[in-house]
């Protein structure tokens, strides 16, 4: 049986994960399964959608993408990133 509020919560990680998923590095999902790693990489999201919607200028990290190590989120054309 499904709970109602885990409910309301999954709909909004589906949201969230709309807007965050062109972002994303290649192994989001896999990260998020695994033991520990889960509030970590829903935070990383959470945190890149709403900047995004603050209109920041959020950009895929496309070294990350391709799996290589790099920040999580990167602002703007320059240096400005978040790990």
């Amino acid at each position: 049986m499904e709970d109602e509020y885990c409910f309301g919560d999954r709909e909004h990680i589906e949201e969230l994960w709309r807007d965050y998923q062109p972002y994303a590095d290649s192994n989001f999902h896999d990260e998020a399964q695994r033991e520990g790693n889960f509030h970590s990489r829903i935070w990383e999201m959470r945190l890149t959608v709403t900047l995004k919607r603050l209109g920041l200028d959020v950009q895929p990290n496309e070294r990350r993408r391709g799996g290589r190590r790099g920040p999580d989120i990167k602002i703007g054309g320059g240096p400005s990133h978040l790990d």
